[in-house]
């Protein structure tokens, strides 16, 4: 899905400022007052507060690998890269009341377009959770105006052994289960303080954001 915005002026407000300039082309018009924003998005299930409407897309965008051999050249597709993610809040008449745009920095790059957020609207206000790599990001959103009332961007994952550290962490996903609670999974290879050892273990986390 591709989305088009345009205005008479480009300016560094929710929508924008955590935008990398790579994904952003600006086309100026002749009057040099017309600007055009594109990128592509994974978009979410529209969520309702049952008054107003709530949209949820993560920005992406498709990496390749060149190779030469001789005068041959091959492009090969090597996945999606995340950058960051757009939540906007409408009214029954489509008009935007607010929106709010955040980094996004996941550890590996999907050969599908994947949805790494995970999203509720439990007691009105907005509440999503994800992984980057290592790393557990949660954000609380107020239903009002859009404003961040809590953000945790740098909980590591752990082990409940503390003889033991996360080296690395494959495939992590997560999922909202029931009211306030999250669930964070996926495969974890962690590495013994003491022997050394590695091994290969599948991590399942609830996680509640109040």
């Amino acid at each position: 899905m591709r989305f088009d915005m345009q205005g008479n002026q480009l300016s560094e407000n929710n929508l924008t400022k955590d935008i990398p300039e790579r994904l952003i082309t600006i086309s100026m018009s002749k009057a040099g007052k017309e600007y055009s924003l594109k990128y592509l998005m994974a978009s979410h299930h529209v969520m309702t507060d049952g008054t107003d409407y709530f949209y949820l897309g993560e920005a992406f965008y498709p990496t390749y690998t060149t190779t030469r051999v001789g005068n041959m050249v091959t492009t090969v597709f090597n996945g999606y890269a995340y950058t960051h993610a757009v939540l906007a809040k409408f009214n029954e008449q489509g008009e935007l009341i607010w929106d709010n745009c955040f980094k996004m920095e996941p550890g590996n790059r999907p050969m599908y377009v994947k949805r790494f957020i995970s999203c509720t609207m439990m007691g009105k206000d907005v509440k999503l959770i994800f992984t980057d790599g290592k790393w557990l990001v949660s954000k609380l959103f107020r239903n009002t105006d859009g404003s961040v009332l809590k953000d945790r961007k740098t909980e590591r994952l752990e082990t409940d052994d503390a003889d033991e550290t996360v080296k690395k962490v494959r495939n992590s996903n997560s999922l909202h289960w029931y009211d306030d609670n999250f669930i964070v999974y996926g495969t974890q290879i962690v590495k013994n303080k003491e022997t050394g050892e590695r091994r290969k273990v599948f991590s399942i986390t609830k996680y509640t954001i109040k």
